[in-house]
């Protein structure tokens, strides 16, 4: 197989919008078509966590040539900050926009005698999460012709995908063991009022010591310090609940608050022992934030709802699992 060149990718119209190689100004990462590849982007802003595969769909829809097929690979400037795309083959026939499978990983410490300044992430303050804006360049495809058409072009379960990051269709509950199915813990109360938000417990936003990770939370929504102080002195945390309300709102909040409250969450649960040791004794159970009060953002509420409370601590569990004996965090790929 011949590797296409950048008149022929033009030429077969193998995808559009159909850019040459262009500067990507707010993160200075290149993207359309090269000398013999094409860096795609991605379609909506997407928030990766440490250690963890997140799908984004590609801004770019495919129409592939039945004589043509493509490797996906990563960006070299992302993968030296710990970003990686995970290799995917494009069949020919196929027709859609590209999911994308993501990771973002720490990155090892040690350097060469050459290089022993610190690798400063683009889009990111610390190595917990990252924040990419729609738009942002994320990989690479390589195009390659077959040495003829082939008889039988693509024609599965995928073809014509629509934008947006779309789930695996492998039928896993079908491959699982019933006896390894998951456990699964409905409502933080009784036992497990420990995972709520509510528990009181010190947690740390901004150097600041909050007495519960709803304070903190609630502050969080504001960056006047008078107002995260009057939230910070509540005398329960219902009480800063009712305060974060009230607080003039941050423009970036919608945006940015699920990744506050990862921060937050990991903050409780690595500051304190004895939470720590309670949520690595929930196991695999499955952590599902029920509750009466209509929450389905972060919870679920007769049974519909996104949980991303219980995703997120499920996630930190994940990472605290991971805990080597030097105190560091090993997360190989994913």
């Amino acid at each position: 197989m011949s590797v296409l060149s950048y008149q022929s990718i033009k030429k077969a119209k193998i995808l559009r919008p159909f850019y040459a190689r262009t500067l990507h100004e707010p993160s200075s990462l290149s993207y359309g078509c090269g000398a013999a590849s094409y860096d795609v982007r991605l379609s909506e802003d997407t928030y990766l966590y440490e250690g963890l595969v997140t799908l984004a769909s590609t801004l770019e829809q495919f129409t592939m040539p039945g004589d043509v097929c493509g490797v996906v690979h990563d960006k070299s400037s992302l993968a030296r900050v710990g970003v990686l795309v995970q290799n995917t083959f494009i069949d020919p026939g196929w027709r859609g926009y590209l999911t994308l499978e993501i990771s973002f990983h720490h990155l090892n410490p040690w350097k060469s005698r050459q290089d022993q300044s610190s690798s400063k992430h683009p889009f990111a303050s610390d190595n917990e999460a990252l924040d990419l804006i729609a738009g942002t360049p994320i990989a690479q495809i390589v195009f390659h012709y077959l040495d003829e058409y082939t008889e039988q072009p693509y024609s599965g379960q995928y073809q014509d995908q629509e934008k947006g990051a779309q789930p695996s269709k492998l039928r896993l509950k079908k491959m699982i063991n019933p006896i390894n199915r998951k456990r699964a813990i409905h409502g933080f109360n009784g036992p497990y009022r420990f995972l709520s938000n509510f528990w009181p417990c010190v947690v740390y936003m901004d150097g600041k010591p909050y007495p519960s990770l709803e304070h903190a939370y609630q502050a969080a929504k504001t960056l006047d310090e008078d107002e995260r102080a009057w939230v910070r002195v509540s005398s329960v945390a219902g009480l800063a609940k009712r305060r974060g309300q009230r607080v003039t709102m941050r423009e970036d909040w919608a945006r940015i608050k699920k990744r506050v409250m990862f921060k937050l969450v990991k903050d409780k649960f690595t500051r304190d022992e004895s939470l720590k040791t309670k949520l690595l004794e929930t196991g695999n159970d499955l952590l599902v934030e029920d509750n009466t009060w209509g929450d389905t953002y972060w919870g679920k509420c007769d049974g519909k709802g996104k949980n991303h409370l219980g995703k997120i601590l499920m996630r930190v569990r994940n990472q605290l699992r991971q805990i080597d004996r030097f105190g560091k965090v090993w997360l190989g790929r994913t």
